[in-house]
């Protein structure tokens, strides 16, 4: 049987590589120097963590420094929490009579995140068996005047996105939550329940109410209001939420 942790690898993810930023510096005086340290470690392949460090100092900057700060941060750290390991992650136990599908209905974790956090071979389990979660929900935050959508565990920066393209979204503000993970093959709707398709599909995040969707091109979607990312970022994205993340979303300011 094919390994469906391998099934990721055709959804497409993140490549560690950044991607800059496509505007230029040309109402900068010159990049940061921290960031373009930072940015010049990570194009060598080089201590990645030190590139983290270093872009930290500009986290918060406004303007193209600062997202490209919060990229080299987010590359990073995303790494870290989608590894299987870290402070993030809490252990659960199977029970007898667990299948995959009833764990993740017991455990409220999507089932594609935990074959994904437990580098799973497989859908069979055994009773005892270890499974890891994550131990406490993440913060989305959608920044529509600088495009960026980034994931938040309290004050660590955990992921950050650009937005490729949005419509509808002139309106939005404030609170929401994360309403549903809704998941696309070959332009079909793919149920959790049909597991060795849900792994592989694109995922999109619902808001509440069905306000905004996040989304990937090629998309669809009716929705009033959608917000674009690459498609290997909105499949990461998916990977650290599950319905009621709370959601927080900024015009500008």
């Amino acid at each position: 049987m094919r390994s469906i942790f391998l099934i990721f690898a055709a959804a497409g993810f993140s490549s560690f590589c950044l991607q800059a930023d496509e505007r230029n510096y040309s109402l900068w005086p010159q990049r940061p120097a921290a960031v373009s340290e930072a940015v010049a470690l990570l194009e060598n392949g080089e201590d990645p963590e030190k590139a983290c460090r270093l872009a930290q100092s500009c986290l918060h900057a406004y303007g193209i420094g600062g997202r490209e700060a919060r990229r080299i941060v987010g590359c990073v750290n995303v790494r870290k929490y989608l590894s299987g390991n870290g402070s993030w992650l809490t252990e659960q136990t199977v029970q007898r009579g667990d299948t995959l599908f009833r764990l993740a209905n017991r455990l409220q974790c999507p089932v594609d995140v935990l074959i994904y956090l437990n580098h799973m071979a497989s859908t069979s389990l055994r009773a005892g068996q270890k499974i890891k979660i994550p131990a406490r929900p993440l913060l989305l935050e959608i920044r529509l005047d600088s495009r960026e959508v980034l994931v938040w565990d309290d004050e660590t920066l955990v992921a950050a996105y650009p937005i490729v393209s949005s419509k509808g979204t002139e309106t939005l503000s404030g609170s929401a939550l994360v309403e549903s993970r809704i998941a696309f093959l070959q332009g079909g709707r793919v149920e959790p329940a049909q597991i060795m398709s849900y792994v592989s599909a694109d995922k999109q995040i619902v808001l509440s109410g069905g306000k905004c969707r996040i989304a990937s091109l090629p998309d669809t979607s009716s929705a009033s209001a959608v917000i674009h990312l690459a498609r290997e970022d909105c499949n990461e994205l998916a990977l650290l939420l599950k319905k009621g993340n709370k959601v927080r979303i900024l015009q500008g300011g």
